[in-house]
């Protein structure tokens, strides 16, 4: 689409090899079938003086004034007569293909235009009629269905592939959406179990101090020490569900951060469409290289997705951005929910903090935990456009590609 190259040319590198091939053609009746199997056995080789003349023409498609642009714009054949044509014919063309007579024959599709036929009667030095254009316009109709079918069995191809991998990282990462859920039903029920017990737990172990310190019976004195400690176990417990995530040592690796992204949406590829979010990448080449945890990582981006995901009950678009300049890796999952208020975001961390925009704040903690590990910085604000933004900021860790 952005320009017109020259890629292949057939035909002889001067009259006497030009003699020699006609009157092998005329000697052995050869068809013009028969012809393109040769051509398919041994292909016209690169460095043939025909091949380098023509791999050398490179026009901008921009330059809608240029003959071979005009041809293929308008999808009309044009016939160049000792360098004159309705059209007008850049001199740095006929020097280049060292010929001033030749017809240009478009190569297009219904959907998009392909290219260009140029042919000529280097060796016959005969006028191109009307009824040889013609014959060329078929061949080259042909021609552009045989491209355009190409294209669309690679494209078919490329689609299957992937596909494919998807279904392979599907199966091999069951387990994470396993340990995600895993993660969620546990956060809910720590927050749960915190705000049900830790009030209650604190009364009884404020109160039973209090009356330690009035009572001066040491058989009461006994018991009452028994439920102060007893209740101090309590909220330790408490607060190890707040860490129930366990620690363990990260193992960094130098990756591109493109398909770690991918891989982790599709594994939400069948949520997204039953909830009816349509989701978006905004993910401009050449991508970053980051030193993380693949596994890590990913479970973090899977908390994230899904919280976002939950936050659009009625449907909405996923939208994952990737921004990066010197220094700075900036990471954004944006959803179209109700939004998260200024008074919840500043604290959606909080592992006793579970809201529908937010999620689970267990989840977001081992997030926040994952994110320090890799330099990085967690933010949660509502978008402008609506809903909310998380934005993930690295920085001494992002390596360019």
């Amino acid at each position: 689409g952005r320009t017109l190259e020259g890629r292949m040319a057939i035909g002889p590198d001067s009259r006497v090899e030009a003699g020699r091939i006609w009157q092998d053609m005329r000697n052995q009746n050869l068809r013009f079938t028969t012809l393109i199997d040769r051509i398919k056995e041994n292909p016209p080789k690169s460095d043939s003086r025909v091949n380098k003349l023509i791999r050398s023409l490179k026009v901008p498609a921009d330059e809608t004034d240029h003959i071979l642009i005009h041809a293929v714009r308008t999808r009309r054949s044009i016939n160049v007569t000792a360098g004159q044509s309705d059209e007008h014919v850049a001199a740095g063309l006929v020097e280049l293909l060292e010929e001033d007579t030749f017809v240009i024959v478009p190569l297009y599709s219904p959907g998009r235009e392909l290219g260009v036929l140029i042919a000529d009667n280097f060796v016959t030095r005969e006028p191109i009629t009307e009824e040889l254009i013609s014959a060329l316009e078929s061949f080259a109709s042909q021609a552009s269905l045989a491209i355009e079918h190409s294209r669309l069995y690679m494209a078919m191809e490329a689609k299957i592939q992937e596909l494919e991998d998807m279904g392979h990282e599907l199966e091999k990462n069951k387990d994470l959406l396993v340990e995600a859920e895993r993660f969620s039903a546990l956060g809910h029920m720590a927050a749960q179990l915190a705000h049900n017990i830790r009030n209650p737990i604190t009364s009884i172990g404020g109160t039973a101090r209090l009356l330690a310190r009035k009572n001066r019976d040491p058989e009461q004195a006994r018991f009452l020490s028994m439920i102060i400690r007893e209740a101090d176990r309590v909220e330790e417990t408490l607060q190890d569900l707040c860490s129930f995530v366990d620690r363990e040592e990260s193992t960094m690796e130098t990756i591109p951060l493109y398909p770690l992204i991918r891989k982790t949406l599709a594994l939400f590829y069948n949520t997204l469409r039953k909830k009816k979010i349509s989701h978006r990448l905004n993910l401009p080449e050449p991508g970053p290289v980051l030193r993380l945890d693949p596994h890590r990582f990913r479970r973090m981006l899977v908390h994230l997705i899904r919280n976002a995901i939950e936050a659009m009950v009625e449907g909405g678009e996923l939208t994952i951005t990737v921004s990066h300049d010197t220094g700075q890796v900036i990471l954004s999952i944006r959803d179209t929910g109700h939004g998260i208020p200024d008074h919840i975001a500043n604290q959606a961390a909080d592992p006793f903090l579970t809201t529908r925009m937010a999620g689970a704040g267990m989840g977001l903690a081992l997030v926040r935990r994952i994110a320090e590990e890799h330099d990085a910085t967690l933010e949660l604000k509502k978008s402008d456009q609506g809903g909310t933004e998380a934005l993930l900021k690295f920085s001494d860790c992002a390596l360019h590609q």
